[in-house]
């Protein structure tokens, strides 16, 4: 099996071209809290492939790390195909989560993981499941696609694993994408090397999605980075910022180690964020912070003092003023389900429910 070329234009190129036997299974695994717009690429680049190979190139099914009902983290339910059991091989294993990716991390699921990948499946990690695919032990010197905010996190706990701060990633049987329509250029990478370049392209071209390059920052996708690729003096101080969270230095030295002068770094950060440097520093801390409470199990104090907080009580006022919640309250609400809408859907059920009930009257 040939190697991906990390030199490459595109991501439908990144692949080898290499033919199999179709059709070829995907499951597709669902955490707690999965991301419903990666679901629905895989789920939709998988359907155009086959309706424009006009035959059935792939099929799929959906399973869950738990075996029972998943809900993505926009609150949508959804029951799996069948149980992990169920499924001895499947040459495509696609894992999907968003918060809290350690709740998935169950031996029954791990071990099943790592007996796909012995047995020669290619396996995908969206959004933090890189975290999954790393205690399962199969990641390996694989290098795998990050999302922008859990990547300083995980290159701290994963610190064996080659974290790269891009959308899309391909590394011999791991392909790796960093979350939201990214996963879209990784499934084309993958309908590529299965069933070659021409079908991924005219996926690509009914979803009139135009593939990202190979080699994408996911930085360059910020607000931050699109300022940033116009205005570099930004660039380097927001990096240094950014480098410095858990022990900050003041926006001073910012200026001197970026050769900025600190009068041009206010007028720079309030043209292009309408805040204060030492503001937008104290944004990026918190927002790190914010990260961290609802992605580990780290005490409040600790998390306070990972973004340079000594005083918990100092760390508690900061993040209500941005958050208007404290960093406790955060935790226990912050990383339920993000239901739209949910208390008229609930109010339309006991409504409903009610007058089903209500005996009629008789005339």
């Amino acid at each position: 099996m040939c190697r991906s070329n990390h030199q490459s234009g595109s991501f439908i190129q990144y692949w080898c071209f290499n033919l199999v036997p179709t059709p070829t299974m995907v499951a597709i695994v669902l955490a707690q809290r999965f991301p419903l717009m990666s679901l629905a690429c895989c789920l939709e680049s998988l359907r155009i492939a086959n309706r424009e190979a006009g035959k059935i190139s792939f099929t799929r099914t959906i399973l869950t790390a738990d075996d029972g009902p998943a809900t993505s983290s926009s609150g949508i339910p959804l029951t799996p195909d069948a149980i992990l059991s169920d499924v001895r091989f499947a040459p495509i294993v696609l894992v999907l989560s968003s918060y809290r990716p350690e709740e998935a991390c169950q031996p029954l699921f791990l071990g099943w993981l790592r007996k796909q990948y012995r047995r020669g499946a290619i396996v995908g990690c969206v959004d933090t499941a890189s975290y999954i695919l790393a205690q399962a032990n199969i990641l390996g010197a694989h290098k795998v696609a990050a999302h922008r905010e859990t990547l300083s996190s995980y290159r701290e706990i994963l610190k064996s694993v080659a974290l790269l701060d891009q959308l899309v990633a391909a590394d011999d049987r791991i392909v790796s994408s960093a979350g939201g329509v990214a996963t879209l250029d990784m499934m084309l990478g993958v309908i590529s090397r299965f069933s070659g370049k021409a079908l991924a392209e005219r996926v690509a071209y009914v979803l009139n999605y135009r593939p990202l390059a190979a080699d994408a920052k996911s930085a360059e996708t910020s607000p931050e980075g699109t300022i940033a690729r116009v205005e570099r003096r930004l660039a380097r101080l927001i990096e240094l910022m950014q480098s410095h969270l858990e022990t900050p230095i003041d926006v001073a030295t910012i200026c001197r180690m970026a050769h900025v002068p600190p009068a041009t770094a206010h007028r720079l950060f309030h043209r292009y964020f309408d805040t204060s440097p030492s503001r937008y520093y104290t944004k990026l801390r918190l927002e790190r912070a914010q990260w961290l409470l609802g992605n580990s199990a780290l005490p409040i104090s600790e998390v306070a003092a990972k973004v340079g907080f000594e005083d918990a009580s100092a760390f508690a006022r900061a993040f209500r003023r941005m958050f208007g919640s404290l960093p406790s309250s955060f935790r226990r609400h912050g990383n339920e389900p993000e239901i739209i809408g949910s208390h008229k859907v609930e109010r339309y059920r006991a409504m409903r429910c009610s007058a089903e009930t209500t005996p009629k009257s008789t005339p």
